[in-house]
């Protein structure tokens, strides 16, 4: 089998990261958003043809490597038919967090793109009460969650002592890095939250105590009704040993990210001086220490802006949104862009000229939009939901997709790579695989089955790579043959 024959040798090189637990499988009608793969599934280390340890270096010097992931969740068999829901199917290609104005590249179905700056919106739900395993979804597109995971009644060995872990979800079926951990309940004191351990401090004496002169276990305990990571944040109201009221969920979500199949154009330009981007004209109107005027003539008409990158701003650069607006500006039509190039050798301004970069073809992704290379996916920019920095643009298939006997073959996204069902038996899947033009994987239906066709392709990218962790200790026994 492709993937035992190849597991031993590479153990040593997969990283281990947090994971997601499995989850049902999906209902007919249901997205398979936010949901993950089987861990009976096949897990295929990387299939030649993909997009596999492609090296990039960013203009801010940084270097980085380009791996694609494929995912199938939430796949099932009936009546005959193989079912992959809507957005069962998924690619991606995660590398490290794009900056605005870096000329970051990346891969959409194995062709190479520019990232140029990307926008986001503060997702706030507030009052709500959950239990294990509840998710509260934290946008109307239903691809960020809340989570709870787990209630430790007993941790202090206290009646009415708890402990609450929250996991922030993304549209992939991942967690994001590191659980979110709240405590509470009817004998823990709120003082990590309330202001009381800041303002007068454990209220203990310096030294050693013995715990004799206490009355009780509460002046150890340091409860924390507030858990936060940057920008994604949690108040708790009240933790009971099987719920948890919340008062409010804070994170965040990109609402769109602007990208282009072409290298940027660069250069230093003075007051005066034109130059020609795409299907548009470029002219430089006017010039100070730190602002530039930009016109961008097109077929649909001129667009003047003045720019800015003074000093003050580019101090929170590029992590404020709005600074990063104020450096750029769209032709009417939005296919031409420039920007200040806040990272050129010497400055943005110098000499009197402005450093700019220009980009044709612009595409903006959306949350939920059609991509517009293969109108059968729509998109999923995804951010950091610590650093809002977008690290990823995730293509998933629109509606589900049906195979069986007959129709046994699905192209995916751009043609990128094919799914083929090869042998069938009822509403069992004897054999099946995956192919691109360079490369076929083995027939993948062992692990499950048969009874579903979930995959993760390639452990080096970030995101699929979360699920390889999960499965580790069960492929190490399978490589053995350890039952």
């Amino acid at each position: 089998m492709f993937l035992k024959s190849r597991f031993v040798q590479t153990l040593a090189a997969l990283v281990c990261v947090f994971t997601v637990n499995g989850m049902a499988l999906a209902a007919e009608s249901e997205s398979a958003v936010m949901k993950s793969p089987a861990t009976d599934g096949a897990y295929v280390l990387r299939l030649q043809g993909m997009t596999n340890n492609v090296k990039i270096k960013l203009l801010d010097g940084s270097r980085k490597t380009i791996d694609d992931g494929v995912v199938i969740r939430q796949s099932y068999v009936k009546d005959g038919k193989v079912v992959i829901p809507a957005s069962g199917l998924y690619t991606t290609s995660r590398c490290s967090n794009w900056w605005s104005f870096n000329d970051h590249t990346f891969t959409i179905a194995g062709k190479l793109y520019h990232f140029i700056t990307d926008e986001y919106q503060q997702d706030v739900v507030k009052n709500v009460t959950m239990k294990p395993g509840d998710v509260v979804f934290g946008n109307k597109e239903k691809t960020r969650g809340w989570e709870l995971e787990a209630i430790d009644a007993a941790p202090f060995g206290i009646e009415g002592g708890h402990m609450a872990y929250f996991w922030l979800v993304k549209t992939t079926g991942n967690y994001y890095g590191n659980p979110f951990i709240v405590v509470g309940g009817a004998n823990v004191k709120p003082s990590a939250s309330d202001g009381s351990l800041f303002k007068s401090g454990s209220g203990l004496k310096e030294g050693t105590t013995s715990c004799m002169e206490q009355p009780d276990t509460r002046p150890y305990l340091v409860g924390n009704a507030i858990s936060t990571n940057s920008r994604s944040v949690i108040y708790m109201d009240s933790l009971g040993p099987n719920e948890a009221k919340i008062k409010e969920f804070v994170t965040v979500s990109t609402t769109k990210a602007l990208i282009s199949p072409n290298a940027p154009v660069m250069g230093l330009y003075g007051k005066g001086d034109t130059f020609k981007i795409g299907k548009a004209t470029v002219e430089v109107t006017d010039i100070s220490a730190d602002t530039a005027t930009v016109k961008i003539t097109s077929e649909k008409g001129s667009v003047s802006k003045t720019l800015k990158a003074d000093k003050e701003s580019l101090k929170l650069f590029p992590n404020s949104r709005p600074v990063c607006k104020a450096m750029y500006v769209q032709s009417a039509d939005g296919k031409e862009l420039v920007n200040i190039n806040p990272r050129s050798e010497g400055g943005a301004f110098t000499n009197g000229k402005v450093a700019l970069m220009a980009h044709s073809d612009v595409i903006t992704v959306t949350n939920g939009g059609t991509w517009e290379a293969d109108s059968r996916f729509i998109t999923r920019p995804e951010i950091c939901a610590e650093c809002s920095f977008i690290h990823e643009i995730v293509l998933e298939n629109k509606e589900p997709i049906v195979l069986d006997a007959k129709n046994s073959k699905y192209v995916g996204p751009e043609g990128y790579f094919s799914i083929v069902i090869d042998k069938m038996n009822g509403d069992t899947v004897e054999a099946w695989h995956v192919e691109n033009a360079k490369a076929r994987t083995d027939n993948l239906a062992g692990r499950a089955k048969g009874k579903h066709i979930d995959l993760v392709l390639g452990a080096a990218c970030r995101s699929t790579g979360h699920f390889f962790n999960r499965v580790y200790p069960q492929l190490y026994k399978e490589a053995l043959g350890v039952k």
